[in-house]
């Protein structure tokens, strides 16, 4: 056999040898991405649950203290107007 001949053998060899390794990890890859998926969906689900949860609970929370923050601010200008008053006629 000349050199030319084992060359051709060893370049025939290596692309079945690369084109075989890529269709295996091409069929792991995508089980892996198939086990993902079934395992993403739950996830989805309970981060939708989740997220409705927050608003629900930011919603609560916020509103009662908008209210407080605003009332707050209201007795603050009125005292404020009610001291100016005073300072001027006294």
């Amino acid at each position: 056999m000349t050199l030319a001949v084992v060359r051709d053998i060893v370049i025939i060899v290596s692309g079945v040898v690369v084109t075989a390794a890529l269709i295996f990890l091409s069929v792991i890859a995508y089980l892996l991405y198939r086990r993902m998926l079934e395992i993403m969906k739950p996830l989805e689900a309970v981060s939708v649950a989740l997220q409705t949860l927050v608003t629900g609970i930011s919603r609560l929370v916020s509103e009662p203290l908008n209210r407080v923050a605003s009332f707050v601010d209201g007795v603050r200008d009125g005292l404020q107007k009610v001291l100016k008053i005073f300072q001027r006629g006294g």
